[in-house]
């Protein structure tokens, strides 16, 4: 890992599974921002051990699943936690006896999983983050309020939004990837050899490398392009792009979004991708947007949803940035910016919003 000093060669881990193990342990935590992903990418790039390795890790966490929330989990985990003695002061040393502990704890978390399986409910394996459904495809998934980073095959990371559900189709001659639910930014290593290639429906995103996000949202899909250059177009009748089957192609450049709907034709718009992306970093950022665009959109991250207790709230201009995830903030902050009261409804687990007459 290149680490925050400027030669990036100080005191680093000595073998690329306790760089993972440390790296895996930084991107867990809430605080990792854009800056710690993109060394984290450059990392990960300059070796395809550190890719093996990172995949590694995440394996071994995924492996845990439900289980991290078991009492006995999670008092394995403040104890592996707690472990790290206050003395450690060198920076490398103690992120990585954290980084340790944690892949320790996962270890410990997959044993147990493996001991208690037959006790297991008949569906549990759906409820995984990530789960093999045939030697050359797996899915992640993410429940309501989750992020998670996936490193591919190739060098290429995936961040899954919340309550997104992917599947990834790699082999020695394609990389596709299908787009089943919710919303992920992906981060493509170029190989011009085998296009990126992202489905979603039958919308279709091709690159070779490039930063870019799609959001499935009902019946549409919107691709937005942070860098590089993407081709964006339908499959016909369910054919895939490339089949020799005529395909309608948009191409975006950064800066660009498109938003494709059955039946529709797209139009591209300049937006500000950082706005469109800042829930990479766990906020939700709003320029003047209805407040009923707003409510959905908060609503997609916590369990608890925000409701217009009166309807013509619907249009009020609210800008502003917010923590994802976090209902009762958000009402706390609108509460204090605009003329609304907040009520709630406990049983529901509502927060109501209306006038403050």
């Amino acid at each position: 890992m290149s680490g925050d000093n400027q030669s990036g060669t100080a005191s680093m881990p000595a073998s690329a599974f306790d760089q993972a193990a440390e790296w895996f342990a930084r991107l867990q935590s809430e605080d990792s921002g854009s800056a710690t992903k993109r060394r984290f990418r450059r990392w990960l790039r300059q070796s395809p051990d550190n890719v093996s390795a990172f995949r590694e890790c995440q394996s071994m966490w995924d492996a845990v699943g439900d289980a991290s929330s078991d009492p006995d989990i999670l008092s394995m985990r403040n104890d592996a936690l707690t472990a790290v003695q206050p003395e450690t002061h060198d920076r490398w040393g103690r992120i990585t006896a954290i980084a340790a502990s944690l892949c320790a704890l996962a270890i410990s978390v997959t044993v147990l999983a493996l001991v208690t399986r037959d006790t297991a409910p008949a569906d549990a394996s759906i409820e995984t983050a990530r789960v093999a459904v045939a030697p050359e495809a797996t899915i992640y998934r993410t429940e309501t309020g989750q992020r998670s980073t996936i490193s591919l095959p190739d060098g290429s990371t995936a961040e899954l939004n919340t309550d997104s559900l992917m599947q990834v189709n790699y082999s020695n001659d394609r990389r596709e990837l299908v787009l089943l639910k919710g919303e992920a930014f992906f981060d493509v290593a170029k190989d011009p050899e085998r296009p990126f290639v992202v489905k979603a429906d039958d919308k279709v995103v091709r690159a070779v490398g490039t930063e870019f996000a799609v959001r499935m949202d009902g019946d549409a899909v919107r691709v937005t392009l942070v860098e590089g250059v993407v081709d964006v177009g339908r499959t016909v009748e369910g054919r895939f792009l490339g089949g020799g089957e005529e395909v309608t192609l948009e191409r975006l450049v950064a800066g660009e979004q498109i938003v494709l709907a059955a039946n529709r034709s797209g139009s591209k718009d300049a937006i500000d991708t950082q706005i469109a992306t800042s829930w990479r970093d766990g906020r939700l950022v709003f320029d003047n947007d209805p407040l009923s665009r707003v409510v959905a959109e908060v609503n997609r991250y916590s369990a608890r949803k925000v409701v217009l207790g009166d309807p013509s709230l619907a249009e009020m201009r609210v800008s502003g940035s917010f923590r994802a995830g976090s209902a009762d903030g958000f009402a706390k902050n609108l509460q204090a910016a605009f003329p609304v009261s907040v009520q709630t409804d406990a049983e529901r687990n509502h927060l109501i919003l209306n006038w403050n007459n």
